[in-house]
């Protein structure tokens, strides 16, 4: 498995959600706030502001189309993310991870 640290392209879909109203305020999370992973029934987790299918588009769109499947809450260094599995238009395997406050993609897997 070959992994890729994809930040820029998710900071600017990020942006995008925000002007668009979906991201939050901007305003950091206060201590012992931090955001949890369990599962609401909105398909968000406890503190998310984006949610398991916003996570899906934007997984799509940073392996440039595909098909996403499983989604599941998680973190990556302490940082609470959705992880998409994501099967592109050329059949390639994707798992990518969405940070749930802020909609950036922060890393991207490829099985080969």
């Amino acid at each position: 498995m070959r992994r890729l640290a994809t930040g820029s392209l998710g900071v600017g879909f990020a942006a995008l959600l925000a002007l668009a109203g979906c991201a939050d305020s901007g305003t950091p999370p206060q201590p012992g706030n931090s955001a949890s992973t369990s599962s609401t029934s909105d398909g968000t987790s406890a503190g998310a502001v984006i949610s398991a299918e916003q996570a899906k588009v934007i997984a799509v769109q940073e392996v440039g189309g595909g098909q996403a499947g499983e989604v599941e809450a998680d973190d990556e260094n302490n940082v609470p993310v959705w992880k998409v599995t994501v099967i592109s238009t050329d059949g390639v395997r994707h798992r990518v991870s969405v940070d749930q406050r802020t909609g950036a993609v922060l890393v991207t897997e490829i099985d080969k």
